[in-house]
């Protein structure tokens, strides 16, 4: 997974219908938990959606751009516009249904 910055990911998140953005920590336990996580779920959804971290420290930049308060937090994007907001480390199930579910929403805008 690449950590991205602050000037590509718009562009990153404007290439996909879905897009995961994850903000972490290097430092954080929380952040550390969750990165295979989110790891398996890029493998399990492919080319159906597209997963991005930005480390909050290196991005400060975006994290400000998205009020991040608390790592991590996964924001969910559909056509661009910021559809989901998930904070601290959900059940990788719950993640999955809602990536699912904003992937299907997708396939009929």
């Amino acid at each position: 997974m690449t950590v991205y910055p602050d000037t590509t990911v718009d562009k990153d998140i404007a290439s996909s219908s879905i897009t995961a953005l994850k903000f972490f920590s290097r430092w954080d336990q929380k952040s550390r938990m969750l990165e295979e996580t989110f790891s398996e779920l890029a493998n399990y959804f492919g080319d159906k959606a597209k997963f991005i971290e930005s480390e909050i420290n290196a991005n400060q930049l975006l994290a400000k751009k998205f009020s991040i308060q608390k790592v991590p937090t996964i924001c969910l994007f559909c056509k661009e516009k910021m559809i989901c907001r998930i904070e601290d480390i959900p059940p990788k199930r719950i993640l999955r249904e809602e990536i699912e579910k904003y992937i299907r929403r997708s396939e009929f805008l």
